[in-house]
């Protein structure tokens, strides 16, 4: 007669228990990060006069005085890491920290050797990252008066409160982390809770938004825990009863 043992049900069910009273623990902030007690938002929110910052977009539009569209000089350009962008004939331009009109004044300035009272347009978009639990993380090109709301629009909003088993899982949008001229700081974006202030804060070049997934809860995890081992308790002392028969 095969002959079995096994650990007595009521002792695991014990160690269980006690595992699930160990209190949980909360990972300290990064080295250098500042993080906000409240979801009010105190970095500045500039909406004129913002700077152009490698990786944002510049769109010329270049006209002579007699009103010739000059396709080679205008079009999109990508700030590099210097703080430039190259237009044909003129070279490198210095473009970091102007605005749309300082663009529009230096490219101007520097066409008025070559085309006689020249008509310059400029528009910029500005570069945001955006990851975490949202349905489409990336980097996005946003208007400067776009919001961080506007921002996280453009990744498809935060993923939804509860797992529903879409891209980006479930979500914690009061707990999104924006990083910002190399600062850290904690924005609450639920719905119900959101201050006008954190609401109307404008995106700025170089942010970084972080959407947390939601975390689960501990005694529901624990519960599920437990319930997983007594099946599988369950199920050994089902094959040691068939095993002695």
């Amino acid at each position: 007669m095969a002959r079995f043992s096994f650990v007595s049900p009521f002792a695991l069910v014990a160690g269980l228990w006690l595992l699930m009273l160990a209190p949980a623990t909360t990972p300290a902030p990064l080295e250098g990060q500042v993080v906000a007690e409240t979801g009010v938002a105190t970095l500045p929110a500039v909406q004129e006069g913002f700077g152009l910052r490698p990786g944002d977009q510049v769109t010329v539009t270049f006209f002579t005085s007699a009103g010739e569209r000059l396709e080679v000089v205008g079009g999109e350009r990508i700030v590099d890491r210097n703080g430039n962008i190259y237009l044909p004939f003129v070279g490198n331009l210095r473009v970091q920290g102007l605005d749309v009109a300082g663009l529009r004044e230096l490219v101007t300035r520097r066409f008025a050797d070559l085309y006689e009272n020249p008509v310059v347009d400029a528009q910029v978009r500005i570069r945001v990252n955006i990851t975490g639990a949202v349905r489409q993380a990336g980097s996005y090109l946003l208007d400067p008066t776009s919001t961080l709301v506007d921002a996280l629009a453009q990744a498809g909003g935060a993923g939804a409160e509860i797992d529903l088993g879409v891209v980006g899982g479930a979500s914690d949008p009061s707990q999104i982390r924006l990083v910002r001229d190399g600062r850290a700081q904690i924005l609450n974006f639920a719905p119900d809770q959101a201050s006008p202030e954190v609401l109307g804060m404008l995106a700025q070049s170089g942010d970084w938004l972080h959407v947390p997934p939601r975390g689960r809860s501990r005694t529901r995890e624990n519960i599920t825990f437990v319930s997983s081992i007594l099946g599988l308790i369950t199920s050994a002392a089902a094959v040691v009863v068939l095993a002695t028969r």
